[in-house]
């Protein structure tokens, strides 16, 4: 049970933030799901190109160097320009109010803990030294953090002011810097494993009370009326959830038993992932009438999700203890893009008709 202590606090830390955010907000799981999935696309994009740039530009791959520093908090900045997608774009939530805004960045916020908690489900922890209270401390810190980050595209997307995403970029920018050369300095400084993690801990606490404050304190300004939260369709969700995990499971025994290179093994799964996602939602009519994508999507990227943890299950614990939590979401990361450009060529294939 020792084992799973490290998820059950990433667990915990998106758990508390939801129950906090009940007891203020009438939670509606429409605009949830959305900041869960504008969080994943997010995600997705930034470990998929953080890879491919250290891939491409080893220099870039060191820890504690300029370059990777300014490498990953470029490519952090992805979270804040999701947000402002998915608030100024989809069709679900154009029109909210700001009550409904909230709910979203609630689900921005709480996304990562329980997206992390369930890719480090499997039987190992990956980071065996690593405080579990400090786990969890810290996993509260940046889900208030992420959640006034998006509060503040909110703003954006209801005022046009540009201060507001101004400031949105300044305070994920110092979340990037924070993270990377806070513990930097702690080590430079000789401090002790556990009086370092307290440290740290206490920094993110600090400022994730800072960037909370602020954000409400310019939120009481905002009064934007709008329709209610689009109502959610569980079906498509929990359909989407089964069948991608399925889908998931199915092609990466097959391309196991297949034996190829590791470049051809990766493009017949990515295309096996763009076609499946094709197939699927042409069998399932999933956007007849007025159904959306969103939940189809979200349940994609919990399916995926789910099938990452079964398949490490399996894996020795000697490589799991080595693995980082980049190279843990790298798969599904993936495969959630796939499926993602498999939506977007049928959606265009469809409206062409």
């Amino acid at each position: 049970m020792l084992l799973f202590l490290n998820s059950l606090a990433l667990l915990t830390g998106g758990l508390i933030p939801l129950l906090v955010a009940a007891k203020r907000l009438r939670l509606h799981p429409g605009p949830l799901f959305l900041g869960w999935l504008s969080w994943a696309f997010a995600m997705s994009a930034r470990v998929v190109l953080l890879s491919t740039i250290w891939t491409t530009f080893p220099f870039t791959s060191n820890p504690d160097t300029p370059p990777y520093m300014m490498t990953v908090t470029s490519i952090d900045l992805l979270e804040v320009f999701s947000a402002y997608l998915f608030l100024t774009r989809h069709p679900r939530l154009k029109t909210l109010d700001t009550s409904f805004r909230s709910i979203f960045a609630v689900g921005f916020g709480v996304g990562e803990a329980f997206t992390l908690a369930i890719a480090t489900s499997f039987p190992a922890d990956v980071a065996p030294s690593l405080s579990v209270v400090i786990t969890l401390i810290e996993r509260l810190a940046l889900v208030v953090i992420h959640f006034s980050l998006v509060v503040l595209v909110s703003n954006y997307a209801a005022t046009r002011r540009t201060a507001y995403l101004s400031m949105a970029v300044v305070f994920r920018v110092l979340l990037s810097t924070i993270t990377l050369t806070v513990p930097f300095i702690l080590f430079f400084y000789g401090l002790a494993f556990d009086l370092s993690l307290l440290c740290f801990g206490a920094v993110l606490v600090s400022y994730s009370i800072v960037v909370l404050s602020t954000s409400s304190l310019l939120s009481r300004h905002i009064t934007h009326s709008g329709s209610p939260a689009s109502a959610f369709d569980s079906r498509c969700f929990l359909a989407g959830s089964v069948a991608f995990l399925g889908v998931a499971l199915a092609i990466s025994t097959v391309t196991q038993l297949m034996h190829l290179t590791s470049i051809l093994s990766l493009s017949t799964r990515l295309l096996s992932f763009m076609i499946a996602a094709i197939v699927l939602f042409e069998f399932f009519g999933w956007t007849a009438g007025e159904v959306s994508l969103s939940e189809v999507a979200s349940g994609a990227f919990i399916g995926l999700l789910i099938e990452n943890s079964i398949r490490l299950a399996y894996v020795g614990e000697a490589v799991l203890t080595r693995l980082t939590i980049h190279s843990i979401l790298l798969h599904p990361a993936l495969n959630f893009l796939a499926v993602a450009a498999g939506i977007a060529l049928w959606r265009s294939a469809r409206g062409q008709r």
